[in-house]
């Protein structure tokens, strides 16, 4: 994909915010309730989350308590991201290019990216996110690519183990049908 059409296709979210809200779905609980054991989060922990959007996993983020910098791109999104992270003083949303912000003196216990890591510059990536923790935080990259079009029929069979684990109750409208 040409440069272009990446940038403008990483923006397009922020042009339809609030439609976005509405439709995009949160995380699954026991994806929040492993995130936060395999890392060993507890209150004192600062969490930096890069692409957070109007905060599908930022709010059960600062839900637990923790300390959350989300950055976000678009200020549409951030916004929303803002509206509902009100009651905690503990989160902010800052409205920023991850490639390009500058990081806190004061470094994270975890920085994690919900469906944005493919958005960040592939070269810088990892290191940027390597100089944002502390010697020991950890880094989650969750990606949601599921059901049609992501793999064939075998695929989508053996893989129906993982998501029974981390959302044993879908909702039916949003399962995706077997090709035949």
């Amino acid at each position: 994909m040409s440069t272009h059409r990446h940038i403008r296709r990483r923006e397009s979210f922020d042009e339809v915010a609030e439609l976005y809200d509405r439709a995009r779905p949160g995380y699954p609980q026991r994806l929040i309730d492993d995130l936060v054991a395999l890392t060993d989060l507890d209150k004192r922990c600062r969490v930096l989350e890069i692409g957070s959007g109007t905060g599908q996993l930022t709010v059960p983020l600062a839900e637990r308590g923790l300390s959350v910098v989300a950055v976000e791109l678009g200020s549409s999104l951030a916004e929303i991201a803002r509206r509902k992270l009100a009651p905690f003083e503990h989160a902010e949303v800052v409205v920023a290019d991850f490639d390009e912000w500058v990081l806190p003196e004061v470094p994270f216990d975890l920085v994690v990216a919900a469906t944005a890591f493919h958005w960040l510059d592939p070269v810088r990536r990892v290191q940027k996110c390597a100089e944002a923790l502390h010697p020991g935080g950890a880094l989650a990259i969750v990606e949601t690519h599921w059901g049609v079009g992501h793999g064939d029929d075998l695929f989508f069979a053996e893989s129906q183990s993982c998501h029974a684990h981390w959302d044993p109750d879908p909702d039916p409208s949003r399962l995706p049908r077997m090709r035949r």
